[in-house]
């Protein structure tokens, strides 16, 4: 992949591309013998054109594992290794776990499988523990574990529960084993000098529903025309960053704190594709991602959120339309982001900047693939950014050019 331009890619396993000129040569190696896995996928890289050149080498995956049947009706599978994983709905990334940050260190285990024997209820379980390697400014090296759960009782319906948790690290306590299971008592309170175990939390609820209206009704389209209308797709993420204690005239009850919201659709006829995604990271009072009291840096990896890239305190939107052929396509997408600088926290509001950040951009790709060795990507986009960095005036443009084959 050849790229030139001052905007960096998103959803691209945290690399930012460091220079107006950058070259990629990425490769993948995997191996299989009985029921054990090996992958490998080295990124190598140079950038030109920034502060100074530099030449890198990526990991998107480095990962060993095992795959085999386990029960009558189901499969287990685990490893251990780097590997980028997406938990949510999201086109454009979802709220806790996207490919937006480089992977981090992890192992992993799964079961997947129907309850009730062969017409029943498909279950998906997956969860995983690691640590985050990259340097940062709050606590080095603190643990992580990820836990999604998925359930389709139609097989257009599906249904998620997923969390997200730091804890430990470099000089940290370990919280007991069954608050990180289950974080009944997440919070720390009378320890003003931050000594005693605490966690940083994340958790969604999400929703996906893909109707096959074209067999239902019998109005499908062609594969190469837009004869009939296919399919109907709708998506919702519902997150917060944590569950505080309320009152009630009194009476204590759980409450969500940090609220998110993800939500789409999509509608395919034929190779033609037309849809639409809203993400608001945003609350009054708490922080995605960042200011947790221990963890400040959050759910981070060199700066770049682990979720959706939008990070935190963002409204993000986009619409887009393309052609999905068989050997050719092309992707138009229109798209706006407002960030907000938040400042402080007075009360039990925060404090924000007076100008917020906003780009709005558009961005076109076409492709061609006549077999899995011959194939060619070329993508542009465009994006005028007013308030860069939450200052007034500086507006400004931001571009990329990249071909990949």
């Amino acid at each position: 992949r050849q790229a030139l331009g001052d905007a960096a890619p998103e959803l691209a396993e945290g690399d930012a591309e460091a220079g107006l000129v950058s070259a990629r040569a990425l490769g993948e190696v995997v191996a299989r013998a009985g029921v054990g896995e090996l992958s490998l996928r080295p990124r190598l890289g140079l950038d030109a054109g920034g502060a100074s050149p530099s030449a890198s080498l990526r990991w998107d995956d480095a990962w060993i594992g095992w795959r085999a049947p386990c029960g009558p009706w189901g499969r287990c599978a685990g490893g251990a290794g780097l590997r980028g994983r997406t938990i949510g709905p999201g086109r454009r990334g979802s709220l806790l776990l996207s490919d937006n940050a480089r992977p981090a260190p992890h192992a992993a285990a799964s079961w997947e499988g129907r309850v009730a024997g062969k017409r029943g209820l498909t279950v998906r379980f997956e969860g995983g523990a690691g640590w985050l390697d990259a340097p940062r400014d709050d606590v080095e090296r603190p643990g992580w574990l990820f836990m999604d759960h998925r359930w389709m009782p139609l097989p257009w319906v599906e249904v998620g529960l997923s969390r997200l948790a730091l804890f430990g690290g470099v000089g940290r306590p370990l919280p007991p084993a069954g608050q990180l299971l289950l974080p009944t008592d997440p919070h720390v309170y009378g320890d003003p000098d931050q000594e005693l175990p605490d966690q940083d939390e994340l958790a969604a609820f999400d929703l996906r529903l893909l109707a096959p209206v074209g067999r239902w009704a019998g109005i499908g389209g062609a594969a190469d025309r837009p004869t009939g209308l296919d399919t109907l797709e709708a998506w919702w993420q519902y997150g917060a960053e944590d569950v505080i204690r309320a009152n009630w005239r009194g009476i204590p009850y759980p409450s969500l704190a940090g609220v998110a919201n993800l939500f789409g659709g999509e509608a395919a006829a034929g190779p033609l594709v037309v849809g639409a995604e809203h993400a608001r990271i945003l609350d009054d009072y708490f922080r995605w991602y960042v200011a947790h009291r221990v963890y400040h840096d959050g759910f981070t990896q060199e700066g770049r959120v682990m979720g959706h890239p939008a990070g935190g305190d963002a409204v993000d939107a986009a619409a887009w339309a393309g052609w999905i052929g068989r050997e050719r396509g092309f992707l138009l997408q229109l798209g706006q982001r407002r960030r907000v600088g938040v400042a402080g926290r007075a009360g039990d509001r925060l404090l924000a900047l007076a100008t917020d950040e906003v780009a709005r951009g558009v961005a076109l790709e076409g492709w061609r693939r006549r077999d899995d060795r011959r194939w060619w990507k070329l993508s542009l986009s465009l994006e005028r950014v007013t308030g860069e960095d939450f200052v007034p005036g500086a507006d400004g443009w931001r571009w990329r050019l990249a071909f990949e084959g």
